[in-house]
C-alpha cells in the first residue's frame, strides 16, 4: 500500500511540474496531448481503483463531500444512462452486466476526482524561472521544445496581392477557409497542410464563413453574399440580404446570420433557403458581429459604443449595453457563454460578466481590432502587427504570451484552432499561426469533432443534425444563467433567512405582539370600489360648475342645435366632438384671441392669435407643397384680400402618429421667432378635421427651383443667397434652436428675390435656448432622433450622436455645393447609398468651382462638428469672414440687390383659365359648404395635354395595356427606385388618368396608380431634374428619368388633375 501511495504522491507531483528545461534557465511545460493524458489517466485509474479510499485520504476533507460539480464530472465520464438491470430475468447476465457497471462507476468517480485533483485547467501552459515572464518567450524557443507535428503548425503564408484575409475553422479544427479581400478563398487542410480548393471571384470579399461542416461554406462578396460547395461551385446567391459586412454561422439552428454597415441583421435558413427573419436595428454603423456559443444570441457593436444582443423572432434588442463612450472595435464570447470582452476605440478592453450585465474587468491601453477566445480560456487580441493573449490567472485576464508579426503586416482577424494549442491570424500580406501552449484541449470525443471523418460518418452525421436542429425560437438568453447562484449557495442563504425569521417571531411572541398578517395593497377590490365612489361624488360636485363655464355653454348650445337632426347625424357629429375635444387636450395650446377655444396662460401669451375663421373664409389657390401630414396652399381672405401660405394640418394623422408634440413646438417657435429671414407667422385657427396656420407667403417660390431652372447658380448668386441663410441661421443658432432641415427646398425666396427659412418641423431647442416653452412641447423628441433629408443629413446623425449646430452647418455646406453644381454632394440611387457616401464622406468638385468656394464647402463638410466654420469658439465670425464671402457687408447683409428669378416655364406655357383654377380641398372642413369655379373647357385642357405626347413617340407594344377609349398623354423609359437596388420600367400616363408601369422586356403590367375624384390624394415632389417622386395615400412610387424630364411629368399629371 505504501508503493501505491508513493506511486500517487509521485504522478500528483509530475502532473503540476511537468517541464522541459529551455537555455537561459527558462522551462516551458510540455504541450498537452491525447495520448499523454489517457496514460496518465490509466495508471492513475489503475492505482485508484486498487484503493479507493486512498484518494479520499489525499484529497483535502472540504474536497471529500459530494458537490453538483463533482457530480457533474462523473456524469461526463459515464457518458449516458447505463443497463436496465430489473428487467432482465437472465441472473448472470443480469451478475455480469451489474459488475461491469459497478466498475463503470468507480472508474468514472475515480476520473472525476482526479480531473478536480490534478488541476487539468493549467495543463500545458508556459511556466518560467523566477520573476521571467511568460510572453517574453520567442515562437523559435517553443518551436525547438515540442513535436515536430506541432512545431509544423507554426507557418507563414505569404499572399500579398489579395490580402487581408478574414479565417474560419471548422468544429473539428482539420479544415481552415481563408477570404482574402482583393477576392481570393482558399480552403486548407490543416493537418495536411494541403491546397484543397481556390477560387477568384474578382470582386471584394468581406466575411466567410463554414456552414455545419467543411463541405460548404458562405462568403460576403462585395454586392451579395454566396454559398459554395467544398470543390467551388456556386450553390445559392443570396440577393435578399444586400452588401453584407459580417457573416457567422449558428450551427444548432442551421441558420446565417448577416449584418451590413447600417445594422441590418438578416437570418437565413441554409437547410430550405427561407429568410427567416429580418430586423433593422437602428443603433447607427455596424462593424462587429459575433454569435454566442452557449444560446445562439447574436452581438452587434455598435458606433456609438453599444452593444446589442438579438434573436430572430424579435424586433427589439433583448440586452443594450453601454460597454465604451466610442465606437466597439471588436467582441468574443467565452465557450461558455458567460463571459464577454468588447474592444473600443478609446483604447480599452473590458470584461464582462453576462450573468449579471456588469463589468468585472478593464485593461487599459488596448484598441484590439480582433478578439478571439480559446477552449480553454485565453483571450486573443489583435491589432496593427501585435499580437496579446491573455491568460486567466486568480480571476483576472493578464499578459500572457506575446507576437509582433513581421513589419508592415496589419492583422485582420484573430481566431484560435479548436483542439489545438494554435492560433490563427488573417493579416494584410496573406495568413499565419503561431503556437500558444495551453489553448486548446484534448479531442477525445470523436462524435463532436471527428478529423478523420469518413464520408459515411458525415452523412450520419449530417442527418443527425438536421433531425435535431433547433427552431429560431429556442435562442434567447438563458434566465436561469442570469444572476444565477450555485445550488449550494442558495440552499445556504434561504436556511439562514428561514432561521432568522423563526427567530424575529419568537422575539415579538414573548413581547406578546400580535403579528398583524399583510393584506392586499392598493388594488383591493374594496379599495377600488370606495375610489370610484369618490369619483362619482367629485363628478357631481364639479358638475354645476362646469355648467356655468364656457365650455359648457357652449356644449349645451350645441345639444340644442344638434336635438333636431336625424340619429345618423347625430352619432357622427358626436364623434367628431369627441375627437375634436381629445385632440384640443393633447394639444392644449395657448393663445390670446378672442373667442379662442384653447386653453390660455396668464404668464405666456401668443403674438399671433388664433382666430374663429373657417375654411370658407379663404379662396385657396395653388398647392406649394406636401408633407407627411400637411399641404401648404396658396390662400387669399376673402374679406381684405390678404394673402397667405396656408399650412394645412390632418388632425386625425397628427394624432395617430404621435406628432403633437412638433406641431405645438413649430407654432410655439414660429410665433417666437422674429427676424427678417424666417417667414412669420399670422395667425390660427381649427375646426373639426385641420390645424391651421397662416404664414408668410413667398411669391418668388423655392431656391431649389431656381436651382433647377437655371442648371446650376454664378458664384455671385450663390454668394448672395449663402450670406443671406448664414444670417438667418446665426440668429436661429442665438435663439438657441437647431433647424436639422435645411435644404434648397426649405429656402423660400420673397417676390423680391430675398431668401426665407421655412420649415421648422424638425426644430430643436437646446438647454439654453432662449424661446419659452410650453409643458411637454417637445417631450417626444430627442437630440439623437433621425430627422431631417437624406442627401443633408451629417454623418454624426448617422451615427446616433445629439444634434449640434454643426448639424446646420453640414446641411448649409451641401446646400452651397448644389446651388453652384446644380446636384447634392452626395447623390446616389437610393438613401441607402447616400448614407455610404455621406459616411465615408465620398466628395468630389467639380472642376469649375473656385479655391474659395472649394475651401468653404470642405470646411463646412468636415466629419468632426466642431471644426466646422461657425461651430467652433470663434461662432459665426470665422464663417462670415472667409474669403468666399469677401464683398459681403454683414451689418446690412439683406440691403443688396438679389439676382434676377428666372421664371416658371410652366407659368408661361399655361392658359390663364388654368392659372387661375382654384385649388379644391374636398379633405378640408365641410365639403358641401365649398364653392366650385368649375373646372376649364376640355377643349382647352386636351389641347395643353396633347402636346404633351410629342415627348416621346408612341410604340404599339404599349397599346394592349390600354382599355377601350383610352389614349397615351405621356410615356418614358424611366428606373423606378427601391431602397438598394432599381428596376427599368415604361411609365405611361393615360387620360383616364391613370398611370401604368410596366416591364418593357417581359411586357408585363407591374401596376398602376387610378386616381380618385380628389384630386389632392396624389401628387409629384421633384428632388432633381431627373429625379421625382410619385405619391398616393397608400405608396410612393420614386422614379428617376435619364433624360431629366421631371418637370414635364410633373406639369402632365397636374393638367390631369385640374382638367
Amino acid at each position: 500500500m505504501a508503493s501505491s501511495e508513493h506511486a500517487l504522491t509521485y504522478l500528483k507531483t509530475l502532473h503540476r511540474r511537468r517541464v522541459l528545461f529551455l537555455p537561459h534557465r527558462r522551462r516551458l511545460k510540455s504541450q498537452t496531448h491525447a495520448s499523454q493524458v489517457k496514460a496518465n489517466s490509466k495508471v492513475i485509474m489503475e492505482v485508484a481503483l486498487e484503493d479507493n479510499s486512498l484518494m479520499d485520504k489525499v484529497l483535502p476533507p472540504d474536497e471529500q463531500e459530494i458537490d453538483v460539480e463533482l457530480e457533474a464530472k462523473e456524469k461526463k465520464y459515464l457518458r449516458g444512462e447505463g443497463a436496465n438491470l430489473e428487467t432482465l430475468k437472465d441472473k448472470k447476465l443480469k451478475t455480469q452486466l451489474a459488475s461491469r457497471e459497478k466498475l463503470y462507476g468507480k472508474s468514472a468517480k475515480a476520473a472525476a476526482k482526479i480531473e478536480k485533483w490534478l488541476l487539468p485547467a493549467s495543463a500545458g501552459y508556459l511556466e518560467t524561472d523566477g520573476l521571467e515572464k511568460t510572453w517574453r518567450v520567442k515562437q523559435t524557443d517553443i518551436a525547438k521544445e515540442v513535436d515536430i507535428l506541432s512545431s509544423r503548425n507554426q507557418y507563414d503564408i505569404v499572399l500579398p496581392d489579395f490580402g487581408p484575409y478574414k479565417l474560419d475553422f471548422t468544429a473539428s479544427g482539420r479544415h481552415m477557409l481563408a477570404g482574402g479581400r482583393k477576392g481570393h478563398l482558399a480552403l486548407v487542410d490543416m493537418m495536411s497542410m494541403n491546397l484543397i480548393k481556390e477560387i477568384q471571384v474578382r470582386e471584394t470579399v468581406r466575411d466567410v464563413a463554414f456552414l455545419h461542416n467543411d463541405q460548404f461554406f458562405a462568403a460576403a462578396q462585395k454586392k451579395y453574399s454566396y454559398i459554395y460547395a467544398r470543390d467551388g461551385t456556386e450553390l445559392h446567391c443570396l440577393k435578399e440580404r444586400g452588401p453584407v459586412a459580417r457573416l457567422r454561422f449558428l450551427k444548432n439552428h442551421f441558420l446565417l446570420a448577416s449584418v451590413n454597415k447600417i445594422g441590418q441583421l438578416h437570418y437565413q435558413d441554409v437547410t430550405y433557403g427561407d429568410m427567416v427573419a429580418s430586423i433593422r436595428t437602428g443603433k447607427g454603423r455596424t462593424d462587429v458581429m459575433e454569435v454566442n456559443p452557449y444560446n445562439g444570441v447574436v452581438a452587434l457593436g455598435h458606433s456609438g459604443g453599444t452593444v446589442t444582443m438579438w434573436k430572430p423572432t424579435s424586433q427589439a434588442p433583448l440586452v443594450q449595453m453601454q460597454c465604451h463612450p466610442g465606437p466597439v472595435s471588436s467582441l468574443a464570447f467565452h465557450h461558455n457563454g458567460h463571459l464577454m470582452a468588447t474592444s473600443g476605440k478609446e483604447r480599452k478592453l473590458k470584461i464582462w460578466d453576462l450573468r449579471k450585465f456588469e463589468e468585472v474587468q478593464t485593461i487599459h491601453g488596448f484598441h484590439a481590432k480582433t478578439l478571439s477566445f480559446s477552449q480553454k480560456g485565453l483571450l486573443a487580441a489583435g491589432t496593427g502587427s501585435f499580437v496579446q493573449v491573455l491568460g486567466d490567472s486568480s480571476g483576472d485576464y493578464s499578459r500572457y504570451m506575446s507576437h509582433s508579426m513581421v513589419k508592415g503586416y496589419q492583422i485582420e482577424k484573430v481566431m484560435f484552432r479548436p483542439y489545438e494549442d494554435v492560433l490563427g491570424i488573417g493579416h494584410s500580406m496573406g495568413w499565419s499561426s503561431v503556437l500558444i501552449p495551453g489553448s486548446g484541449e484534448p479531442n477525445f470525443d470523436s462524435w463532436v469533432a471527428n478529423p478523420f471523418e469518413t464520408t459515411k460518418q458525415r452523412r450520419e452525421k449530417e442527418v443527425h443534425l438536421l433531425l435535431d436542429k433547433l427552431p429560431p425560437e429556442t435562442i434567447m438568453l438563458d434566465p436561469s444563467k442570469i444572476g444565477a447562484m450555485r445550488p449550494s449557495r442558495r440552499k445556504e442563504r434561504l436556511t439562514r433567512g428561514e432561521i432568522e425569521a423563526e427567530k424575529e417571531v419568537a422575539v415579538e411572541a414573548a413581547k406578546g405582539v400580535e403579528l398583524k398578517k399583510k393584506t392586499k395593497g392598493r388594488n383591493k377590490p374594496s379599495k377600488r370600489t370606495k375610489k370610484k365612489k369618490e369619483l362619482v361624488e367629485n363628478a357631481k360636485r364639479t358638475f354645476p360648475e362646469q355648467e356655468n363655464s364656457a365650455a359648457g355653454k357652449k356644449r349645451r348650445i350645441g345639444e340644442d342645435a344638434a336635438a333636431e337632426l336625424p340619429a345618423c347625424l347625430k352619432r357622427c357629429r358626436r364623434k367628431l366632438m369627441t375627437m375634436e375635444n381629445e385632440f384640443d387636450s393633447k394639444l392644449s395650446l395657448q393663445g390670446n384671441g378672442e373667442g379662442s377655444s384653447i386653453s390660455r396662460s396668464k404668464s405666456f401669451a401668443f403674438k399671433a392669435p388664433q382666430e374663429n375663421f373657417t375654411i370658407q373664409d379663404f379662396e385657396l389657390d395653388k398647392i406649394y407643397g406636401v408633407g407627411s401630414y400637411s399641404k401648404v396652399v396658396r390662400a387669399t381672405k376673402k374679406k381684405d384680400g390678404g394673402v397667405y401660405a396656408l399650412k394645412i394640418m390632418d388632425k386625425k394623422f397628427i394624432t395617430k402618429e404621435n406628432k403633437t408634440a412638433y406641431v405645438k413646438l413649430e407654432r410655439i417657435v414660429l410665433d417666437q421667432l422674429d427676424h427678417p429671414g424666417i417667414v412669420k407667422l399670422f395667425f390660427t385657427f381649427q375646426d373639426n378635421f385641420s390645424l391651421y396656420m397662416a404664414l408668410e407667403s413667398c411669391e418668388g417660390g423655392e431656391l431649389f427651383d431656381q436651382i433647377t431652372r437655371k442648371g446650376r447658380l454664378s458664384e455671385d448668386e450663390a454668394r448672395f443667397y449663402g450670406a443671406e441663410v448664414v444670417d438667418a441661421l446665426e440668429y436661429i443658432h442665438t435663439m438657441g434652436l437647431i433647424h436639422r432641415d435645411i435644404k434648397p427646398e426649405n429656402l423660400l425666396l420673397t417676390s423680391d428675390g430675398h431668401i426665407k427659412i421655412a420649415d421648422f418641423g424638425s426644430v430643436k431647442p437646446m438647454q439654453d435656448s432662449q424661446i419659452t416653452l410650453l409643458p411637454n412641447a417637445a417631450s417626444d423628441d430627442k437630440a439623437c432622433t433621425f430627422v431631417g433629408t437624406a442627401a443633408y443629413v451629417p454623418p454624426e446623425v448617422l451615427n446616433s450622436s445629439p444634434a449640434t449646430f454643426g448639424n446646420d452647418l453640414w446641411a448649409l455646406g451641401c446646400t452651397l455645393y448644389q446651388m453652384l453644381s446644380g446636384t447634392s454632394p452626395f447623390k446616389d440611387a437610393s438613401e441607402w447609398l447616400i448614407f455610404q457616401r455621406i459616411i465615408a464622406r465620398d466628395l468630389k468638385f467639380p472642376n469649375h468651382f473656385s479655391e474659395a468656394a472649394r475651401d468653404l464647402i470642405d470646411r463646412l463638410l468636415d466629419t468632426d462638428p466642431s471644426r466646422r466654420p461657425g461651430a467652433g469658439p470663434e461662432g459665426y465670425a470665422s464663417l462670415k469672414r472667409h474669403p468666399f464671402f469677401k464683398g459681403v457687408d454683414w451689418k446690412k447683409p439683406r440691403s443688396q440687390t438679389p439676382p434676377k428669378l428666372a421664371p416658371d416655364p410652366s407659368s408661361q406655357s399655361a392658359s390663364p383659365e388654368r392659372d387661375g383654377s382654384p385649388w379644391n380641398p374636398t379633405h378640408v372642413g365641410d365639403a358641401s359648404a365649398m364653392q366650385n369655379n368649375g373646372p376649364s373647357s376640355t377643349s382647352e385642357s386636351s389641347g395643353s395635354i396633347t402636346r404633351l405626347a410629342s415627348i416621346d413617340s408612341f410604340d404599339s407594344r404599349w397599346q394592349q395595356f390600354l382599355e377601350p377609349g383610352e389614349s397615351v398623354i405621356m410615356l418614358s423609359a424611366v428606373k423606378k427606385l427601391r431602397k438598394i437596388t432599381s428596376k427599368k420600367v415604361q411609365l405611361i400616363l393615360t387620360n383616364k388618368p391613370r398611370l401604368i408601369y410596366v416591364d418593357p422586356s417581359k411586357l408585363v403590367a407591374k401596376g398602376n396608380i387610378i386616381w380618385s375624384d380628389n384630386s389632392s390624394d396624389l401628387n409629384v415632389q421633384i428632388s432633381s431634374p431627373s429625379h421625382f417622386k410619385i405619391c398616393t395615400p397608400k405608396k410612393v412610387l420614386s422614379i428617376e428619368d435619364s433624360k431629366q424630364r421631371a418637370l414635364q411629368w410633373r406639369k402632365a399629371i397636374e393638367t390631369l388633375q385640374n382638367r
